[in-house]
């Protein structure tokens, strides 16, 4: 019995034979929760059955599964079988949800009608997708003259590269060696501007979104010599002042005798022997006292106008009782 035994790895085919057999795999780039077909091409002869294996030797502690055409079922599992896999009449097999253990040496062992034996074998690797980037920075704002660093923050990328959004890259910025950073040594306001990191590798590509260096201070990006900012500031402080002295008048002329006339409603220049006192309030609402001083001939009396504060604080809180003369008082004795 003649045994052929074929090696596929990736690369050209041996043939044994005037048949070339190989493993295709579909897609060419697996990737992570993704899936493989490893089809088998270039068999002439009529598959009997085959046996897949995940490992370096055909053996059974490495064996996925076992497939015969003339049985019902045709399928039967090995120690690494899982539901994920199918196989096909013509010896392809397929892995679906691929996780990142599947990745490996893969061998197929195919017996034909004519009592033909062949093993080949292919590697699989899994690949992951690269996660969009995202720029950070060292620190913000940024004041002219800065060490300055930008870093593309991904994941699964064989090639970062960087752009700046409608304008040539600075010349005097150092990008690393695996180009994740960007470094300026003295950052100035030429290099303000619209920065983007793009990572990829064999399966994607991403792009991270515009980060802007606006705020770049200092003596450049300002345009203003030192007498003009003193003179800003000189000026904001003097209308400063200036507001504060007119607030403190309007207050001396307007609202401090509003005050007075609340607190004494009844003063009048020709009862200064009139006393006045506040009272705590027991009613809602300002509660005023005015007091009567003694007669020549009688005890004291005290009369007691529990009254509103009028709505207008000029107007008299009663309009009979106005404190105008000594009269009136002698008169409400008696």
């Amino acid at each position: 019995m003649w045994i052929l035994v074929i090696s596929v790895l990736f690369g050209p085919t041996v043939d044994g034979t005037s048949a070339e057999a190989d493993i295709q795999l579909i897609p060419k780039y697996p990737t992570f929760n993704g899936s493989i077909t490893m089809n088998v091409t270039g068999i002439s002869e009529n598959i009997l059955t085959f046996s897949w294996f995940k490992g370096p030797r055909t053996s059974v502690s490495f064996r996925i599964l076992s497939y015969s055409l003339g049985y019902s079922p045709p399928l039967t599992p090995g120690i690494l079988y899982s539901p994920r896999i199918t196989a096909y009449d013509n010896g392809s097999l397929q892995i679906k949800d691929l996780k990142m253990t599947d990745a490996g040496e893969y061998i197929v062992r195919i017996y034909t009608m004519s009592s033909l034996t062949m093993d080949i074998s292919a590697n699989l690797n899994v690949y992951e997708t690269v996660r969009k980037p995202i720029i950070a920075s060292s620190h913000c704002p940024v004041q002219e003259g800065d060490l300055f660093v930008l870093v593309c923050v991904t994941s699964n990328a064989e090639k970062i590269t960087w752009s700046r959004q409608n304008k040539s890259f600075p010349m005097d910025a150092t990008i690393s060696a695996d180009s994740s950073t960007v470094t300026f040594h003295h950052i100035k306001h030429g290099d303000a501007g619209g920065y983007q990191c793009e990572a990829e590798n064999l399966v994607s590509k991403e792009s991270s979104d515009i980060f802007n260096v606006l705020y770049i201070t200092g003596p450049s990006s300002s345009g203003l010599n030192p007498t003009v900012i003193a003179a800003i500031v000189c000026g904001t402080l003097l209308a400063i002042a200036l507001i504060g002295c007119g607030s403190y008048l309007l207050y001396q002329r307007h609202i401090l005798p509003l005050r007075e006339a609340q607190k004494n409603p009844c003063r009048s220049d020709k009862t200064d022997g009139v006393n006045k006192k506040d009272i705590s309030n027991k009613i809602d609402g300002p509660v005023w006292t005015c007091v009567l001083p003694p007669s020549k001939h009688e005890a004291a009396e005290v009369y007691e106008n529990v009254l509103e504060l009028p709505s207008d604080p000029y107007e008299p809180c009663y309009k009979d009782l106005q404190c105008k003369s000594e009269n009136v008082y002698n008169e409400i004795i008696r």
